[in-house]
């Protein structure tokens, strides 16, 4: 049964013979993260976007960037598909490479794998307190058939000492994704707004709550949230959005961050994430 239902799940990124097409749903690869620590959030990582994920979440954020960074992420998606990525960020400018790979997925029809990856390049720049960029990003199908398609997305960051807002206008401009079968898919636009509350009790401790809603003025508006604690070195996180719950940990050191993450998607199952920052 779980295995039908992550079938499913694959027609929401691309349309596979025998799978309902009621579950189509564009390059869904890009909702699968691009980081522990964000994912442990629920996701909700638009309004922070302080650390190298920073060109996928919300590339504004790149303007406060002060060293050069490499990050690895790797999760086991319910239970059976590999996803990953890698990604370096710079000041001002950072990229990430996405890869989706299900393995042999057993259908009545026979079967298939789908292989998918998305590129993404995000510049930014601040001016006081408001930073300003924007998010290039390249999806790609490699099987069971071949599509590629493009878009572009604007967003802007505001931070003060205790809060911050997000904003981002999704697939703003963009080309359509072209399917090898003669199909196209239209990116859909959609206007994204996260607020996050920081708080510095002591020097050790920080704690952080944000929110996020997806799909402004659309029909069907997504929230997401979460809660971050660090004391000194150590990390602890919750977050929920429409997919379900998520957790993570997290331990820092000087150069090196190590996070892990667990997100629950009900009779999908559950996807255990780990990925590794080293700054320069």
């Amino acid at each position: 049964m779980r295995m039908v239902l992550i079938a499913l799940f694959l027609a929401s990124v691309i349309p596979i013979p025998g799978i309902p097409a009621q579950y189509s749903n564009l390059a869904a690869i890009l909702e699968l993260g691009a980081g522990a620590r964000a994912v442990g959030l629920g996701g909700a990582f638009l309004p922070l976007a302080d650390d190298e994920t920073a060109a996928f979440y919300n590339p504004a954020g790149l303007g406060w960037v002060k060293r050069i960074s490499l990050s690895s992420f790797f999760s086991q998606e319910y239970e059976t598909m590999a996803y990953g990525t890698v990604g370096i960020t710079l000041p001002y400018i950072g990229a990430e490479l996405m890869r989706l790979d299900s393995g042999w997925i057993k259908t009545e029809s026979g079967g298939f794998s789908y292989i998918s990856q998305c590129g993404v390049v995000g510049v930014g720049f601040a001016l006081g307190p408001v930073g300003v960029g924007a998010r290039f990003k390249v999806y790609q199908v490699q099987s069971p058939y071949t599509a590629l398609g493009w878009a572009l997305d604007p967003a802007v960051l505001i931070v003060t000492d205790s809060l911050r807002v997000g904003l981002m206008l999704e697939n703003a401009l963009s080309r359509a994704v072209e399917f090898s079968t003669g199909a196209s898919g239209e990116w859909p636009t959609g206007l994204n707004l996260g607020v996050a509350l920081r708080l510095h009790p002591s020097e050790e401790v920080e704690w952080s709550a944000s929110f996020v809603a997806d799909g402004l003025f659309s029909p069907e508006v997504e929230i997401s949230g979460g809660i971050e604690g660090w004391v000194g070195g150590l990390g602890v996180r919750v977050g929920l959005n429409p997919a379900g719950p998520s957790m993570g940990l997290s331990v820092r050191f000087s150069e090196m961050r190590i996070d892990l993450s667990y997100r629950d998607s009900g009779q999908l199952g559950g996807s255990y994430g780990a990925s590794v920052a080293y700054k320069f």
